[in-house]
């Protein structure tokens, strides 16, 4: 979770949520159990005072891909900020603050 504030005061939260899968357990290992992955990132835009959700957008993992945290926040946080339609410096501040998280 980060914060980051608009040009016109308004603080804004940004939160992180996973999606996961089961994975079956490998039949050629003899130790292997089933367990859950990550399979999509999903970032929730609120308003910080009134915790409104402003805006949502999600980031999926192809079964071909390794999934990765910081690569699904990143495609997450960009469609969240596009649908809020900030403007440059805006979005800026939101992406100085999400990298020093």
């Amino acid at each position: 979770m980060f914060k980051f504030e608009k040009t016109n005061g308004q603080k804004i939260r940004a939160f992180f949520r996973y999606q996961y899968s089961l994975v079956a357990a490998n039949p050629n290992k003899a130790k292997s159990r089933p367990h859950s992955k990550p399979v999509s990132t999903f970032c929730i835009l609120a308003d910080d005072k009134s915790k409104q959700k402003l805006a949502e957008a999600a980031a999926f993992c192809s079964e071909k891909d390794r999934f990765s945290y910081f690569v699904g926040r990143k495609i997450a946080l960009s469609r969240a900020l596009e649908a809020l339609k900030l403007n440059r410096e805006e979005r800026k501040n939101a992406w100085k603050n999400f990298l020093e998280m």
